[in-house]
This record gives C-alpha cells, sequence and structure tokens, in this order.
C-alpha cells in the first residue's frame, strides 16, 4: 500500500477568510459552505464567479494581485484545498507574485483574536 503523506489542515483564520469571501460572492450564508466542498461542482461558481473571488481574496491578501488565476486555482478545487494552497503561497519563497517567506498569515480585515 502506498500511503501518500496527509497536507496539514490550512490556517484557520485563512479557510474562515475564504469561506467568508466565496459566500459573499454566492450570495449564502458562509455556514452554508464547508471545506470538502468542490468550488465549481458543489457550490456552482462559474468563471466569472473566480474571478470574482479573486478579487475578493486579493483585496484582503493582497500579496495574491500577481498570482495569476490558473495559478491560485491549480489542482483539487475544494474550499479547503484552495485554502491551503493559499497558505502555501504564503509560507513558499520570496518572489514574484508570493507572499513573504513565513509560516504567519497576515489576513486584513479580520479581527485579531
Amino acid at each position: 500500500m502506498n500511503a501518500r503523506p496527509r497536507k496539514p489542515a490550512p490556517d484557520p483564520q485563512l479557510l474562515a477568510l475564504l469561506i467568508e469571501e466565496t459566500a459573499r460572492v454566492l450570495d449564502k450564508e458562509p455556514g452554508l459552505i464547508g471545506p470538502h466542498q468542490h468550488l465549481q461542482h458543489d457550490l456552482g461558481l462559474d468563471s466569472v464567479m473566480l474571478l470574482q473571488l479573486k478579487g475578493h481574496l486579493e483585496t484582503r491578501l493582497p500579496y495574491l494581485r500577481d498570482v495569476p488565476l490558473p495559478d491560485l486555482l491549480v489542482g483539487d478545487h475544494t474550499v479547503g484545498a484552495l485554502a491551503g494552497r493559499l497558505q502555501r503561497l504564503v509560507a513558499g519563497p520570496s518572489g514574484p507574485g508570493r507572499g513573504p517567506a513565513t509560516a504567519s498569515v497576515r489576513v486584513t480585515g479580520l479581527p485579531v483574536a
């Protein structure tokens, strides 16, 4: 049996932000959106809605402004997988379109606990 290593769970604050912004684009309550839901198949996001979601995320996470939409949505397109991808972009190497090389996530517009 060839088990793949599990990816760590995305930062809860980042996941909450993504759920909040996805709900905003869909005009739904955030409580109706979960991390295992597929953005397109389960939630019904189309290409225009994905662009809106990216725009909302760029406002709250400015380092995403230089990340092309296809680069952001590569791979499994669940809410949780996208939150993990955003987290890796934050923690990844510095460079064009990348956030600072740090494990912390700075999110604008969220209360600090």
